[in-house]
């Protein structure tokens, strides 16, 4: 497959996981009504807790992607070996220090949850942490990850929702609690990752043997160690800045408005993954042209790709605030929505996130993620304090304010300048690719915010329907007035490449 090809294909696929996963809004309309909004917020808090271990893997799956890359690119199998031998025994190394945190935190955890149901908890936490031992076959997803098979993740992960959805569903109705939510991750992880390492050895038939045997290569290991902390600080930064806000919520006011945090801003946050998804989709392509020294081209596939974010991003987060409260009230309850101003900002972060996260992959993806440390932890730090501090002002907004307070203050200049700095990336272009999106896009997502508030939808089908009409008018105006006809035959005739040689 071309570059194209496969990051077509891998957003595709990350939309038709982020699609499948729209019935898991119906069954959690289910698992809260069977939960209680106390043992549900507890669940969730629980997940990111557990979530919040697997740092401890010191971002050695992100270090390990681009190093598979090279081996493969050079096509030398020794090198590949060597390097998922080095990846699996540092996997196994690492798992034996996150169990041990794990079980520690089990004095902790009904602190850290402030629930009714402690023995529930104690009991859901023991079963998280046996979630946690799929972990060592992790080197097998960055091999798919550093082939571009993106698609083949996404395919897995969509498998892997719909089973967590029926197992929460089966278990809520069997009345096991928080227990029966975490059991229901548990067993799906497990199952996505044994997908994966057998994925990876009908490929690569022997490879697991020959990497247990071989030895790990010394350049893997300095690769790793090079790599390895920045990604860690990087990795731990991302959390506390996206990751935390239903921890503090829950810890500050109750575990019932970190549910209700989690149920409001829903949509938006289905919206950021897939605008993190095009990232997600494209590094491995801007990474080879990188490599092949193509830097004009690498330039203008970053600007295009930008300017995509930024139309899709106000294309779909347009419609989620003005619809959000319609939608929550349909699918759990009214009282359970914490009001447009929170979705209003959480789109707001969803929006950034899709930018900064294509711009972050040219960095990670061409090894250079030290260079992001800094800002990543600076703006860590200054979002967790403004968070909490906030809370205890504005309440469930507060950690979200402080998302923004530490994207705006540091992550918006200080990206586009490091992109100019490092690979020649025009600041202005990127300006443009922005804002071209947001001229148009802002009048007219304040005129579909009007146009919901001036009635009540005909339920589900009349708020879909008015959604996906307003985003199709957009993109519509959009290819009208915001994209050239040069731009517009370029995404047409790839987007046509794709689908003609599937």
């Amino acid at each position: 497959m071309s570059r194209s090809r496969l990051a077509i294909w891998n957003y595709l696929s990350a939309l038709l996981f982020t699609l499948i996963t729209l019935i898991g809004l119906f069954v959690t309309r289910y698992v809260v009504a069977w939960l209680g909004d106390d043992r549900f917020g507890a669940a969730r808090m629980v997940t990111d807790w557990l979530g919040y271990l697997t740092i401890f893997e010191v971002g050695l799956g992100s270090t390990l992607s681009p190093i598979i890359a090279r081996a493969l690119a050079r096509d030398d199998g020794k090198a590949l070996e060597g390097t998922v031998a080095a990846g699996l025994r540092a996997f196994a190394s690492l798992l034996g220090l996150i169990i041990l945190l794990a079980v520690g935190m089990l004095f902790l955890i009904t602190w850290l949850i402030p629930t009714g149901s402690t023995s529930d908890l104690r009991l859901a936490w023991c079963v998280g942490v046996v979630g946690l031992f799929p972990m060592i076959l992790s080197p097998f997803r960055s091999l798919a990850d550093a082939r571009q098979h993106g698609y083949r993740i996404n395919l897995a992960l969509t498998g892997q929702s719909l089973l967590i959805f029926a197992l929460s569903l089966l278990f809520a109705k069997l009345g096991w609690g928080i227990t029966g939510q975490i059991a229901a991750t548990t067993i799906a992880t497990a199952s996505l990752a044994v997908f994966l390492t057998r994925d990876g050895l009908k490929s690569f038939p022997g490879l697991l043997a020959s990497a247990r045997s071989a030895r790990p290569d010394p350049e893997v290991w300095r690769g790793i160690i090079h790599l390895g902390l920045p990604t860690f600080l990087i990795t731990l930064s991302g959390r506390i800045s996206v990751l935390t806000d239903s921890l503090i919520v829950g810890k500050i006011l109750s575990p019932t408005l970190a549910g209700y945090l989690v149920l409001t801003q829903r949509l938006a946050t289905l919206a950021q993954s897939q605008l993190q998804g095009i990232g997600n989709a494209c590094w491995a392509a801007l990474a080879e042209l990188h490599a092949q020294g193509r830097r004009d081209d690498f330039n203008r596939r970053l600007v295009e790709l930008t300017g995509l974010v930024s139309l899709l991003g106000i294309t779909a987060l347009g419609p989620i605030v003005a619809y959000s409260r319609y939608f929550v009230a349909l699918w759990v309850n009214p009282t359970h929505y914490l009001g447009d101003g929170l979705v209003l900002i959480a789109a707001v972060n969803a929006y950034l996130l899709g930018l900064f996260s294509l711009w972050f992959w040219c960095f990670s993806g061409t090894g250079q993620v030290r260079r992001m440390v800094p800002v990543t932890v600076c703006a860590a730090v200054i979002n967790l304090s403004a968070s909490i501090a906030l809370t205890y002002r504005f309440g469930p907004r507060g950690p979200l304010l402080g998302t923004t307070l530490s994207f705006v203050g540091l992550s918006l200049w200080y990206l586009p300048l490091s992109l100019r700095n490092v690979f020649g990336t025009s600041i202005s272009a990127l300006a443009i690719a922005v804002f071209r999106p947001l001229a148009w896009g802002l009048p007219y997502s304040a005129m579909v915010y009007l146009w919901a508030s001036s009635h009540t939808p005909w339920g589900w089908l009349g708020m879909a329907a008015e959604m996906g009409v307003s985003a199709l008018c957009f993109i519509g105006l959009a290819s009208i007035v915001i994209l050239g006809p040069t731009e517009r035959a370029a995404w047409t005739a790839r987007l046509r490449d794709a689908v003609r040689r599937t």
